[in-house]
C-alpha cells in the first residue's frame, strides 16, 4: 500500500519562523553583503527573505524589540522585493519596500551606524543611503551582526528559497572587516551551504 505523503511540518520546522545564516561574534557598527536571489522563491504561505542587520527581539533597552535590517524578500505568487525593516523602541516593525526585483537580482546592502552620531543608523543599497536616519537607543557598541535567510508563515508550510551572500563584512574599529562567526543558524529544512570566509548560500534543503 502506498504511504501518504509527509505533511510539510515533517520536512521543515513547524515553528512560525526558521533561519539559515550566520551571527557575528563581536559588537559592530555596521554589516553589509551582496545578496543574490539564486532562484525565485516558492512561497506557500507567508514570506521568505535574505537579509543583513543588527538588533533583535530583545536587543533594546529593558529587553524590548529593536532592530534594523535590509535585504531581499519573496512572497506568495512569485513576487520579490528589495526592502528594509526597522523596529524602533515601543513601535511595531515597519516594513518598507524599496523596489520590485526580477529573478536573479543582486544588490549590495547594509546597515551602518552614522559616524559621530551614536545610536543613529541608516540603510544603504549599492553604496547609497536608502532610509532616513533612525534612532535605536542602546545600540552603540552593543549589537552583533546577522546575515541570514528567514522564512515566516502561519501554517507550518515549507517555503523554498535560495540566496547567495557574498562579500559579507562588518564595520568595527573604523574599518570594514570579515565577519567573525559566533553561531551558524540552521533550522530543520534550511541550511548554510558553500561557505567560505566571506560568502555562503542559504537555502531550503528539504525534498518537496
Amino acid at each position: 500500500m502506498a504511504q501518504p505523503a509527509e505533511p510539510p511540518s515533517r520536512a521543515c520546522t513547524p515553528s512560525p519562523r526558521a533561519y539559515a545564516g550566520l551571527v557575528g561574534r563581536l559588537q559592530v557598527s555596521g554589516v553589509r553583503a551582496q545578496i543574490t536571489e539564486l532562484k525565485r522563491p516558492a512561497v506557500i504561505d507567508g514570506q521568505v527573505a535574505g537579509w543583513v542587520g543588527v538588533g533583535g527581539i530583545d536587543a533594546g533597552p529593558s529587553g524590548e524589540p529593536e532592530w534594523i535590517q535590509v535585504g531581499l524578500a519573496g512572497f506568495t505568487g512569485g513576487d520579490s522585493q528589495l526592502y528594509y525593516e526597522i523596529t524602533e523602541r515601543g513601535k511595531e516593525p515597519a516594513y518598507t519596500p524599496v523596489a520590485d526585483i526580477s529573478r536573479g537580482a543582486s544588490f549590495t546592502v547594509g546597515v551602518v551606524e552614522i559616524a559621530s552620531r551614536p545610536n543613529w543608523w541608516r540603510v544603504e543599497v549599492d553604496g547609497r543611503t536608502a532610509s532616513p536616519p533612525v534612532w535605536l537607543p542602546g545600540s552603540h557598541q552593543k549589537w552583533q551582526a546577522t546575515a541570514t535567510s528567514e522564512t515566516w508563515n502561519r501554517s507550518g508550510a515549507c517555503n523554498r528559497f535560495s540566496y547567495r551572500f557574498d562579500e559579507v563584512s562588518v564595520y568595527r574599529s573604523a574599518a570594514w572587516r570579515p565577519l567573525e562567526t559566533r553561531a551558524v543558524l540552521s533550522d530543520r529544512g534550511y541550511a548554510v551551504r558553500a561557505r567560505t570566509a566571506s560568502s555562503f548560500v542559504a537555502k531550503s534543503v528539504f525534498r518537496p
